[in-house]
C-alpha cells in the first residue's frame, strides 16, 4: 500500500504575477555640437583586478585594473535620427587616433519620470571596435537597431 502523498495544487501562472521593476537605460553621447540621447540595452561595466607579476612578493605586487568591453544596443534616438547616428559611429570607428569620447549612461525606473535616475555610469575614453546593424523586422518603426562593442579606459559608477 502506498503512503499518503501531499499533493500541492497547481496554481495558474496568471494568479501569481511577479511584477518586475524593469529599468530604462539612456546613453548621453557627445556628437560634435549636439548631445545625442539614446535608449539603449547594455550590460553593466565590469572591472577585474589582477595582480601583476607573480614573481614579486605580496607587498610589491602592483594591482592592475582590467576593464571588459561592453555591448551597447541602440534602441531608439530621442533627439538624433538613425542616419546621423550611423554616420557618426562609422566616422568614430575609422578615425580612432586621438578620438576617444566620454559617455554617460543613466538608469531610470520604468515607472518614474526621467528627471531622477538611480544609477549613473561615467565611461571615460571610450572607443568602438565593432559595429553590427540589425535590420528592423517590425514595419511600425523606421529605427534600425545598431549594436557596438565599446572599449573604455575606466568607469565610475554612482
Amino acid at each position: 500500500m502506498e503512503p499518503e502523498k501531499n499533493l500541492k495544487k497547481f496554481m495558474d501562472f496568471n494568479d501569481n504575477k511577479v511584477k518586475t521593476n524593469r529599468t530604462k537605460k539612456f546613453l548621453e553621447l557627445p556628437m560634435g555640437d549636439t548631445l545625442g540621447i539614446f535608449l539603449i540595452d547594455s550590460t553593466k561595466p565590469l572591472v577585474q583586478n589582477t595582480i601583476q607579476p607573480h614573481f614579486l612578493g605580496p607587498e610589491d605586487r602592483p594591482i592592475k585594473n582590467v576593464v571588459q568591453p561592453i555591448q551597447i544596443v541602440f534602441r531608439d534616438g530621442m533627439n538624433v535620427p538613425i542616419e546621423e547616428l550611423k554616420h557618426f559611429i562609422e566616422d568614430w570607428l575609422h578615425n580612432l587616433s586621438g578620438y576617444k569620447k566620454n559617455m554617460c549612461v543613466k538608469l531610470y525606473n520604468k515607472n518614474e519620470n526621467q528627471d531622477s535616475y538611480y544609477e549613473r555610469w561615467d565611461l571615460r575614453n571610450c572607443f568602438p571596435t565593432a559595429i553590427h546593424y540589425i535590420p528592423n523586422i517590425d514595419s511600425e518603426s523606421d529605427w534600425e537597431t545598431i549594436e557596438i562593442t565599446l572599449h573604455y579606459d575606466y568607469c565610475s559608477i554612482y
